[in-house]
């Protein structure tokens, strides 16, 4: 079995590219590496993140990238596989807002997490509604916070500004 190991790639470099020395006991030189050799050759963009599933992670959120949507081993009945939209924003995008775990993502959650022992399958989908109406009521609730406090810095600064 034959390994590709990126040309210029540290890891494998006979070279400490901290100390620029070699790491080679029978070598007593030191490496005229470029910058270039020193870093890894593969972009961060270009890196694929897996979790200790063996699952592809989104970058952007740090979730699988494919979210499991298949019925556990032993799972009584079939649980809706829909997600909901959030009226949530995702950060660092113009218009785009986060999905919900469908009850079936949900319960695989709880079940490879340990923590299914008194979870009923049949409660998945209203234990998921109430997730998400609480997350869009904390959502308004941040949101009048922010107004208010900023009204209110406003304020102040604009009170202050003028009379003292």
């Amino acid at each position: 079995m034959s390994q590709n190991i990126p040309e210029g790639c540290p890891m494998h470099s006979k070279t400490n590219p901290k100390t620029e020395k070699s790491t080679d006991s029978t070598s007593t030189e030191t490496s005229n590496s470029t910058k270039e050799s020193k870093e890894c050759p593969v972009k961060p963009s270009q890196r694929k993140i897996y979790n200790v599933y063996g699952q592809l992670i989104d970058p952007t959120n740090q979730m699988p990238a494919n979210p499991n949507q298949e019925p556990r081993p032993g799972q009584r009945i079939p649980l809706p596989t829909d997600r909901v939209k959030s009226g949530i924003p995702k950060g660092g995008t113009d218009d785009e807002t986060w999905s919900y775990p469908s009850p079936q993502m949900f319960f695989n959650s709880l079940r490879r997490k340990g923590k299914d022992d008194d979870f009923k399958e049949e409660d998945a989908e209203m234990v998921v509604a109430i997730h998400n109406n609480m997350n869009e009521k904390t959502w308004r609730e941040v949101l009048k916070w922010e107004k208010y406090h900023c009204e209110f810095f406003f304020f102040f600064f604009f009170f202050f500004f003028f009379f003292f």
